[in-house]
Parts: structure tokens; sequence; C-alpha cells
């Protein structure tokens, strides 16, 4: 998962997204979830600009928008931009 705008990296933000459909979960619930199964969550160094390190815990990387490019043209990858 590789988030470059959006703010699902928010932690305040995503804790408030409230999913139905999986049980009243918020967004972070989701998150954290992936997290624990795996999902390798980064973030595009102009939100850092944007938010500082006001980012949930889960983000392991700040990348650059040309590794977003990159991987997203890999057959191996999964890029979800939000």
């Amino acid at each position: 998962f590789t988030g470059c705008s959006g703010e699902l990296a928010k932690p305040d933000f995503a804790k408030t997204i409230i999913i139905p459909a999986q049980g009243g979960k918020t967004a972070y619930d989701l998150i954290k979830e992936g997290y624990d199964a795996g999902v390798v969550y980064k973030v595009c160094s102009p939100m850092l600009a944007l938010w500082g390190d006001d980012v949930i815990s889960e983000v392991t990387e700040v990348i650059g928008a040309a590794y977003v490019i990159s991987e997203s043209m890999e057959g191996e990858s999964v890029v979800f931009t939000y």
C-alpha cells in the first residue's frame, strides 16, 4: 500500500472513517489488520512536508513519486494510491 495523497495515513483521520460493511471497524482498524498480515505501508515525502511526522505508526517507509511509478509498472506489486 502506497499513499501519495489523501489523509488515511493521518491517525486522527483514519480513526474517524467507519466501514459499515466491516462490522463498524474503522479504516485504521483495517490498516492495522493489513499491517499485521504483512502489508507494507509507505507514504510520499511531500505528505510529510504537509503533516510533519503525524502519520500512522504502520507507515514504514517514506518514498518519492518516482518509486510509485516504478512499482506500479512491476507485475509483482500492488500499488494503491488515494
